[in-house]
């Protein structure tokens, strides 16, 4: 068999992570919360993230027989996983912003982040998939290869960090 060789390097822990505003809206049927978050970018350096945020507590509901009832839920504040580059934006604040609405019965406890540094080989990869994906949409597109990182093999090997942030939305103090 040949032998398959690839490289990697694992991105640093990125920490540059703001939560710059955390707002909401409740009517007599739902809630509405708004987040703004900022990823400072490192000056100097090819950057790659993936940003998750999880709004996490308790549903209360009722049940058939009319009882009360919790159970926990964990709900995402970003509607679908951004690959997000510096390429354009090196050394700056990269804001992203999202809203996730919720029926009066959930009661979220916690607003947790998790920002995964990764690397170009990973962003690559996951860039190549996205077009490929797109080929349903247009069927005269040209074809994709899907990157591959390793010699003599298909696949990647790559590297990443992870940066958790977590946020107790329990104790905040409320407007009157």
């Amino acid at each position: 068999f040949p032998v398959a060789t690839a490289r990697a390097t694992v991105p640093v822990i990125h920490s540059g992570f703001e939560l710059v505003a955390l707002d909401s809206n409740i009517t007599s049927y739902s809630k509405t919360y708004y987040v703004e978050t900022f990823i400072h970018d490192m000056p100097g350096v090819e950057n790659y993230y993936i940003l998750y945020g999880y709004l996490s507590g308790e549903y209360i509901g009722l049940d058939e027989e009319g009882e009360e009832y919790t159970e926990p839920f964990s709900r995402r504040v970003f509607p679908y996983d951004e690959l997000i580059s510096d390429k354009l934006l090196d050394g700056a604040s990269i804001p992203k912003n999202s809203s996730v609405t919720m029926g009066n019965g959930y009661m979220p406890k916690t607003l947790s982040f998790i920002l995964f540094s990764i690397d170009s080989h990973y962003y690559d990869y996951r860039q190549s998939i996205l077009a490929l994906d797109n080929l349903d949409i247009d069927p005269f597109a040209t074809p994709v290869q899907l990157y591959s990182n390793i010699d003599n093999a298909h696949g990647i090997f790559s590297g990443y960090s992870i940066y958790e942030v977590a946020f107790d939305l329990v104790g905040l103090p409320t407007m009157p």
